[in-house]
Formats: structure tokens, C-alpha cells, sequence
């Protein structure tokens, strides 16, 4: 297929995925993108749309002056997109926003992505401003958020996805990156950020099994882990890879993607064909980076190595993650998985030992190995029940040639979960 042919085919998969979005009532700022990109948004809605999320309560402080990684990627991939669209009182909301708000940054890669994602962008628009939020001037900010995001390029090049195939959280990288790309004016950043998508979509389609995404995956919580198709990621595997007749039960549960839907962006055809390509059995060999960490833990920890064997009618992978200890994180990820033709949530099995330990969810989070296991919990209460089937043990060891999978266990007897 040549990239014209492609480049249409997506932009009609496209269309159908902002006709249903715009067919539903406005959830967020990144929905109501779609009824703008189809010309039937009105500016009530679009008012709505920002005045309900354009901040994020902190503690001690007045809500309309905070905000995290979230809330400013959304507001500046609106604005950069529908400026000319937008109502004055939206247009100074964010102005406000991004130059006299209190942002903070998070605490995960792809936090970091949007949060410097968004600032780069609000410090190209509003160069002209003395300040920014941070009482710092528009270049420092330009300057620094494009090092962090050229940085994480780079290490995404050399070492690979830190947040590894993730059905959850490889869109909130694609989706920054996506934004930057669109609307950056630095070009040479926008080639950078263009050759890293390229390997963002080829990790999508290297596994992509009928509309779900084969082997083992970090990061793949939320008690779904069983379900076949699965996560924020469906949308953008309909989009780029088609296939399959536009269902918005399997397509379009969650509207988050939604500015990565009216993007132009398209990625190389060949990915497309790589994803339906089952002729011929083939292994599926990717070394990915480890969340290195500081705390808990003398010795860094190793590479995760995945195997994933590809055929016509199943598809099965295992992962070596390289744990040095208890607190070495991860914390939700599947290690072993088979997947095979059939109905929707009942062709998949996951095979893990959930695995849990207060050092290993202050491994990254600021709270206290005495208390980050309840405030965990608190916040996502299926990382702490023993029923889940995710955890990266290092009780867990694992062998595979293609089809044939051996999985060892040596798990103490005072474990929580044995």
C-alpha cells in the first residue's frame, strides 16, 4: 500500500471515530475536540468544557490556580489547534492559566512528557510574556522543556520505551509527542519528535493481535488485564492499523485520544501492513529500559527483555524484567501472555504472581515505604487486592522458544500474596 492510499484510509477511519465522539455529550477538553474538528461544537460547549477541567484541586490552595501534567497538556493542545475557534473567555482562562497558576510536574515519565509538552508550547505562544507561571521567562521555559523532551527521545532511542507497550500509557507519551509534532515551531524538534512516533507505532504494530496488543506489557492495571482489547490505546490501533469495521464498543470507550484523532499525523503505511501481516509465524524479540530507581535498592536494575511469538490463529510472550530486589518497581504489569482468535474478553490468559510491597510503591511515589501501600490504595485500590493477575515478581523466572513457555516459581511462604 502506498502512503497516499494509507494516508486516506486513515483519514476516513478518522472521520468516523469524530462522528461518534461528537455524537456524544462533551466529557472533557479532550473530547470536545471532535465536535470542533466537525464544525458543531458551540462555544457554551466549549466554555463548559474548560470551566469543568481546565484545573486540578491541590490541597491549601485555590482550585483555579492549580493544575498538573494533565489539565495543561489539554489546554494547550486546544489552544494550539482551535485558537481562531475559541471563545476570548477561553482563550484568556488558559492565558491566565499557564503565566499565574501553581503547575506542578508529577511523577512518571509521562507526566513529564505532557507537562513539558505543554509548556513548550504555551511558552512559544505566549513569548512575549515577561513571566510564565513559574516566574520565569518564556525562552528559559522553551529552553528547558525542550531539552527534558529531546532528552527522553534519546533515551527512548538508545534504551528503548521506559513505560514498555503499555495499553494505558503508551498513548499518554503518543499523544504529547503528537501535539509537539502538530505544533512546535522549532523544526528541528518536530524531526526528533517525528522519528521517535515512528518507533512509538512500530512497537503498536510488532504485537498487534486483531485489535488487541499481544505479550507482556508494563503498566497494565485496572483489573482488565484479562480482557482482550484493552486500554486508552484502542482508538489510535483502529485508527493507524484498521482492518476491521469501526465498532465503537471496541474503538472508542474512552475519549482521551481524541486530540491525537484530529491530528494530522500520520505514521509510515508499511506499520499498517505489518500489523495484519500473519503469513508466517515469526518471534517478536524487543529489550526495553528499566524504571531505574534510587530508593530501596543497592544494585540498578537490568533491561527488560521480551519474547513474543506471532502466529495466525494465537500469540503468546513472556518478559524477563530484571528485578534486583523488592523495591525495584515496577508495580502493574503482565509478564506472560496468551492470546488467541476468539471472542471478545474470553480468548486470553495472563499468568503472574501479584506481587506487593510498601518499598516498591515509594520506589517512585514521594510517600513512605510505612504509608504509601494505604495511600495507594486509596487512590487505586486494585493494586493492593490479592486477586489481581499483574505484579512483577521476582519470585518469577520464565523461558520460551516460540510456542513452548516455561514459567518457574519460588515464592517465600511469608509472602502476602504466596
Amino acid at each position: 500500500m502506498d502512503q497516499k492510499t494509507y494516508d486516506a484510509q486513515v483519514d476516513g477511519r478518522s472521520g468516523e471515530l469524530i462522528e461518534a465522539i461528537s455524537s456524544q455529550p462533551v466529557q472533557s477538553m479532550w473530547s470536545v475536540q471532535a465536535p470542533l474538528q466537525a464544525g458543531v461544537a458551540t462555544d457554551d460547549m466549549v466554555i463548559d468544557a474548560v470551566r469543568r477541567n481546565l484545573y486540578e484541586p491541590t490541597v491549601g490552595f485555590y482550585k483555579e490556580r492549580t493544575g498538573g501534567p494533565f489539565q495543561i497538556l489539554r489546554a494547550m493542545l486546544l489552544i494550539s489547534r482551535w485558537e481562531s475557534r475559541l471563545p476570548g473567555d477561553v482563550i484568556e482562562r488558559v492565558h491566565r492559566f499557564m503565566t499565574r497558576s501553581m503547575l506542578e510536574r508529577g511523577n512518571t515519565e509521562n507526566h513529564w512528557l505532557m507537562f513539558y509538552a505543554g509548556n513548550l508550547l504555551a511558552a512559544e505562544r505566549w513569548s512575549d510574556e515577561p513571566t510564565l507561571w513559574n516566574g520565569r521567562s518564556p525562552a528559559s521555559m522553551e529552553a528547558e522543556a525542550t531539552r527534558w523532551i529531546s532528552g527522553m527521545i534519546d533515551r527512548t532511542a538508545v534504551n528503548g520505551h521506559h513505560e514498555y507497550d503499555s495499553t494505558g500509557y503508551h498513548i499518554e507519551h503518543m499523544m504529547p509527542l503528537i501535539g509537539v509534532y502538530e505544533h512546535t515551531r522549532n523544526d528541528a524538534l518536530r524531526e526528533k519528535v517525528e522519528k521517535v512516533l515512528t518507533l512509538l507505532v512500530a512497537d503498536m504494530a510488532l504485537e498487534y493481535f486483531y485489535g488487541s496488543w499481544a505479550g507482556g506489557h508494563s503498566r497494565e492495571g485496572y483489573r482488565e488485564n484479562t480482557w482482550t482489547r484493552v486500554g486508552p490505546i484502542r482508538p489510535l490501533q483502529y485508527l493507524y492499523f484498521g482492518g476491521e469495521r469501526f465498532n465503537p464498543d471496541y474503538h472508542l470507550q474512552q475519549h482521551f485520544a481524541t486530540p491525537s484523532i484530529v491530528a494530522a499525523y500520520r505514521p509510515p503505511a508499511m506499520f499498517a501492513e505489518i500489523a495484519w501481516d500473519r503469513s508466517h509465524p515469526h518471534v517478536v524479540r524487543k529489550t526495553k529500559a528499566p524504571r531505574t530507581i534510587y530508593r530501596h535498592t543497592d544494585d540498578p536494575t537490568r533491561p527488560v527483555r521480551k519474547y513474543t511469538y506471532m502466529t495466525r490463529s494465537f500469540a503468546i510472550g513472556t518478559s524477563q524484567i530484571g528485578l534486583t530486589g523488592t523495591g525495584a518497581g515496577p508495580i502493574d504489569l503482565v509478564s506472560c501472555d496468551l492470546h488467541w482468535k476468539g471472542a471478545n474478553h474470553q480468548a486470553k490468559v495472563t499468568c503472574n504472581h501479584p506481587f506487593t510491597n510498601p518499598s516498591r510503591f515509594s520506589a517512585f511515589l514521594p510517600g513512605l515505604p510505612q504509608n504509601a501501600g494505604r495511600a495507594v490504595g486509596a487512590d487505586k485500590p486494585y493494586l493492593q487486592r490479592p486477586d489481581r493477575l499483574f505484579g512483577a515478581s521476582l519470585f518469577e523466572r520464565m523461558m520460551q522458544h516460540e510456542s513452548t513457555v516455561l514459567i518457574g516459581y519460588r515464592i517465600p511462604e511469608d509472602d502476602a500474596c504466596p
